[in-house]
């Protein structure tokens, strides 16, 4: 499991412009080897508490730059699943994601 507190995740929208920044912030704290990683096959799991909180940031950030599309779109397509199951808020289970290595 990988820390993601509420500071950390704010920390990933500071000073971003775009969606594409946000989400690349995300995507480092789960995998720290991230200029190494040629494919990512499934997707990082959060608990239900942690996929609220990081849907509503991404809806509010769309809202605020980019009003003229679906807000949270891009999260909701390419972000963290929700495990309904796990039981620990503010981690990321990576356990069920394969990473290819370039």
């Amino acid at each position: 499991m990988i820390e993601l507190t509420k500071d950390i995740i704010d920390k990933c929208f500071e000073n971003c412009i775009r969606q594409s920044q946000y989400w690349t912030n995300l995507y480092r704290i789960a995998f720290k080897n991230w200029n190494n990683i040629k494919e990512i096959k499934g997707f990082p799991k959060v608990s239900k508490e942690t996929g609220i909180y990081l849907a509503q940031k991404c809806i509010d950030f769309d809202r605020k730059h980019h009003p003229e599309v679906m807000s949270g779109g891009l999260w909701l397509n390419k972000g963290f699943g929700v495990n309904y199951d796990l039981k620990e808020d503010w981690v990321i289970d990576v356990s069920g994601v394969e990473v290819i290595l370039k």
